[in-house]
């Protein structure tokens, strides 16, 4: 079996392999990790790209993200009323409108209350810049970071820099933490990137059933 595994193991040290982890994942250090003054502080590359796309939507990124919400709402309630065949039997769409019932509630008010701001209708203390409107406002800047992360993460997450940083610090983050050592990766970009950036990357790896907890990024672990 030793023997096995080390034949496939060499079966994947190729060229296009190499040039993949070599390019790509200095590509994802750059964009996730490496930290860029910002005035008096720091920020990342992706952070650049989610400014530049809340300019390019500008006015119209909060009629978005309403529409992306009633969207939601309305087909996760119907999928939980329902449970149509179509929903149900593709992976993607399944994952996306299954709730519990707690969570259904929580996506209903969210879509009335994003409806309620972006069309300017409501009782004050739901459209206040304090409640409402900082709701919407946080609701686009993560839609942007999503889209970004659409096209960026993969060379974070599938260019064998997580395993790279697995095996070299996992003396380290396996004792301190209690999880696997390509959890690093997400405490390098909590302390040294983008916050955002790692609980977003944290919750991809907990999603795909790696032992990483949810809370990482704070600092919290589980027991």
């Amino acid at each position: 079996m030793k023997n096995e595994n080390t034949n496939i193991n060499a079966s994947n040290l190729n060229t296009k392999n190499l040039l993949k982890f070599i390019f790509g994942s200095a590509f994802g250090i750059l964009m996730f990790l490496v930290p860029v003054p910002q005035g008096d502080s720091f920020t990342t590359l992706l952070d650049y790209i989610k400014t530049f796309l809340k300019n390019l939507f500008g006015a119209s990124l909060p009629y978005i993200l309403m529409i992306l919400m009633i969207v939601s709402g309305v087909l996760t309630l119907y999928n939980f009323i329902c449970k149509p065949e179509w929903i149900q039997k593709n992976n993607y769409l399944r994952k996306g409108f299954s709730a519990s019932p707690f969570y259904l509630i929580s996506k209903e008010i969210g879509m009335i209350v994003s409806i309620m701001v972006v069309l300017g209708f409501g009782p004050e203390w739901i459209l206040s810049a304090d409640t409402g409107a900082s709701m919407v406002d946080l609701s686009c800047t993560l839609v942007c970071i999503v889209i970004s992360f659409s096209f960026l993460l993969p060379f974070l997450t599938d260019c064998g820099i997580m395993e790279f940083f697995g095996v070299i610090l996992r003396p380290v983050v396996h004792p301190l933490f209690r999880v696997l050592g390509r959890a690093s990766v997400d405490l390098i970009a909590s302390w040294f990137g983008a916050s955002n950036a790692a609980a977003i990357l944290t919750r991809e790896q907990y999603m795909k059933g790696e032992n990483l907890p949810a809370r990482l990024h704070t600092g919290c672990v589980r027991n």
